[in-house]
């Protein structure tokens, strides 16, 4: 059976498009490309490498798709700096790592997609990069432990995707070099603690999910550096208490009648030391995901009461 490549080239004014269809199964990437091009589109193939020198003289390129393809490995280098590259989308390959010399090559990407690779640990670099990037994604990978020196040049990110990996820890001044950040998703890793200053330095933070972790307890004020919190998963983690005042210190959490908080599936303990806590959540009904799966796990007299339907007097 015959293999066969459809080239969709979209000329708009004097810039081009490409997108390429495969018919069943090729590994060859395409080496020639129009000058102009502004975006290439290769997906859903079985292409396991890059031609060389096929993204060379591409002076105006502007976006680069290849998700869901069996690229095992990245250039170093590209073979002529992409300095109008923006964009990067390597979803669902077999990528194992990626050398930090390749960004030299791309000074304005803003967004990078590395979602679903096979990344253990990421690049270290010694000199600035990406300091243009607003856009990480490093979902579904597996990554164990992160290091600073990998993003400390950062400083216009506003989202970081590190959800579904195996990060045991955080560094307590990763997040430092993310000044502008706005959305941090951890969901889904092995973490058992927070550093209490992990949140220093992000101000600008609203959406934080840490679900699916095993988070055993929260540090006191840890969300004070925090200006205007909007939505807060702590869901299915083995938290059984909080630590008094530390939702009524998170500012902006609970202030609109929309969901904010999920709290969900924690073994919670319901005495005294939960008061706070529940002064909080039955002032806030409304801001809750999943409430009536927020439930006591103790004391036996109070197993499986959802946390809502507990009296202060039951508490105390």
């Amino acid at each position: 059976k015959t293999n066969v490549l459809h080239y969709v080239i979209v000329q708009q004014l004097q810039t081009i498009s490409v997108v390429c269809v495969a018919k069943g199964f090729f590994n060859s990437f395409p080496c020639v490309f129009p000058l102009t091009t502004i975006s290439i589109s290769v997906e859903f193939t079985n292409i396991t490498s890059l031609c060389n020198g096929s993204l060379s003289a591409l002076p105006f390129l502007k976006e680069l798709h290849l998700s869901s393809n069996a690229l095992h490995s990245l250039p170093n280098h590209f073979p002529h700096p992409l300095s109008h590259l923006h964009t990067i989308d390597l979803t669902n390959n077999f990528i194992k790592s990626v050398s930090p010399t390749l960004f030299l090559d791309t000074p304005a990407l803003r967004s990078l997609v590395l979602k679903g690779n096979l990344l253990s640990k990421l690049w270290v670099s010694k000199v600035p990069i990406l300091e243009r990037l607003e856009w990480l994604d490093l979902s579904e990978n597996n990554i164990t432990t992160l290091n600073p020196l990998s993003f400390y040049s950062f400083h216009n990110l506003e989202n970081i995707d590190l959800s579904y990996n195996q990060i045991q820890e955080l560094p307590p001044s990763l997040l430092k070099a993310f000044p502008l950040l706005q959305r941090l998703n951890l969901e889904g890793n092995n973490l058992t603690s927070l550093p209490s200053s992990v949140f220093t330095g992000t101000p600008f933070l609203k959406h934080v999910y840490l679900g699916k972790n095993s988070l055993h307890f929260l540090p006191e004020r840890l969300f004070l550096p925090i200006i205007s919190l909007k939505t807060l998963d702590l869901s299915d983690n083995q938290l059984s208490r909080l630590p008094p005042g530390l939702l009524q210190e998170a500012r902006g959490l609970g202030e609109k009648m929309e969901q904010s908080l999920d709290l969900s599936y924690n073994p919670w303990h319901c005495d005294c030391h939960l008061l706070s806590m529940h002064l909080w959540v039955s002032k806030h009904i409304s801001s809750f995901y999943s409430i009536n799966n927020t439930k006591c796990a103790k004391p036996a007299t109070l197993e499986n009461y959802t946390l809502y339907q507990v009296t202060q007097t039951e508490l105390c």
